[in-house]
């Protein structure tokens, strides 16, 4: 038996067969908001494709004609089966993939943005003003999806800022939830607007793993950079005073503070025990969360090393040698120094 197995498995090995989109295979229940993410889709060790459109007849046809069926769709639940029955005496291994089609068109998504910018750029931001965004006629329909990835990032906001004004009996670190939801949705819009949230948001989390293009948020770019690299002199340049900045999204206190530090950390030319205690009184801070605390110890490291107080960079190394992401690069600046 062992053999025949041997056999069947060398002489008669069936590949499953695979859809990528991006370099990735769709995850169950994906839904596909941007007409590029057909340009990258590719089919791997498929015989035969069939295609079935909001619960009607499965239709065959060749694998190079996916995409373009695809792209003839804006608001559609699909199924694609994939067959692969390369082996004649072997039994077809099948792959089923089904996915959610919300294609808006670019003026959707303009209408929700200028929603979005009117409603919680200015003034407080509260949970009434939230479900008037949400309740807009411009957030209904196709834009509804984008919609909803800004409001979960401005109730992981609320969440984490914990106003006063708002009687909030979620637990703090729900804030996580609401903005790890924003980031799945907002990642799928080839959107400026949606990149930038897309990045403070991954910056709030200390996600430094993907590569990332200028947002144009010079101070977001900057702390970004530093604390993915602490080697790199590519720092972004802050914009000229008279060139005029338009806020066009919120950003919670904790984030804003510890980028306000990385800009007064990149912009010192020397070390002192003033520095040293600005950055212990924040990355002590009890008001912040953890991860917003790791920033501050990263950065406080960050900048001592690069002003040559290599000594005064122990301590802040010391927390988070053994801290995701940042242990990278702070466990060996610690075995450096100690």
């Amino acid at each position: 038996m062992a053999n025949l197995q041997s056999h069947v498995s060398g002489q008669h090995f069936v590949a499953r067969p695979i859809l990528l989109f991006g370099g990735g295979e769709p995850a169950e229940g994906s839904v596909l908001r941007s007409p590029t993410a057909w340009r990258s889709l590719l089919i791997a060790n498929a015989t035969a494709v069939q295609i079935t459109i909001d619960g009607g007849t499965p239709k065959s046809i060749p694998s190079g004609n996916l995409a373009n069926e695809l792209l003839k769709l804006r608001h559609a639940d699909v199924s694609i089966s994939l067959s692969n029955s390369s082996q004649v005496h072997a039994t077809p291994i099948n792959t089923r993939y089904d996915l959610s089609i919300r294609i808006a068109d670019p003026t959707t998504l303009k209408n929700v943005e200028i929603a979005f910018s009117e409603m919680t750029v200015s003034g407080m931001l509260t949970r009434s003003i939230i479900e008037r965004f949400l309740n807009d006629r411009r957030c209904q329909g196709l834009g509804k999806d984008y919609a909803d990835g800004f409001a979960n990032f401005c109730l992981g906001i609320l969440l984490k800022e914990r106003p006063s004004s708002e009687c909030l009996t979620t637990p703090f670190a729900r804030y996580r939830e609401s903005y790890g939801a924003a980031l799945r949705i907002l990642s799928g819009f080839e959107r400026p607007l949606s990149h930038l949230v897309a990045d403070i948001i991954r910056f709030a989390l200390n996600d430094f793993s993907q590569p990332r293009a200028a947002t144009g948020y010079w101070e977001l770019d900057l702390a970004s950079r530093m604390l993915k690299d602490p080697e790199t002199r590519d720092l972004p340049v802050a914009p000229d005073k008279g060139s005029e900045r338009r806020k066009v999204c919120p950003v919670d206190h904790g984030t804003g503070q510890i980028l306000d530090l990385a800009v007064r950390m990149a912009r010192q030319d020397r070390w002192s025990p003033i520095l040293s205690d600005v950055c212990r009184q924040i990355a002590n801070s009890e008001l912040l969360d953890a991860v917003d605390r790791q920033k501050a110890l990263a950065i406080w490291a960050i900048a001592a090393w690069r002003l040559g107080a290599r000594d005064q960079a122990i301590e802040p190394l010391r927390q988070i040698a053994a801290t995701y992401p940042f242990r990278t690069w702070a466990e060996p600046y610690l075995e450096i120094m100690t």
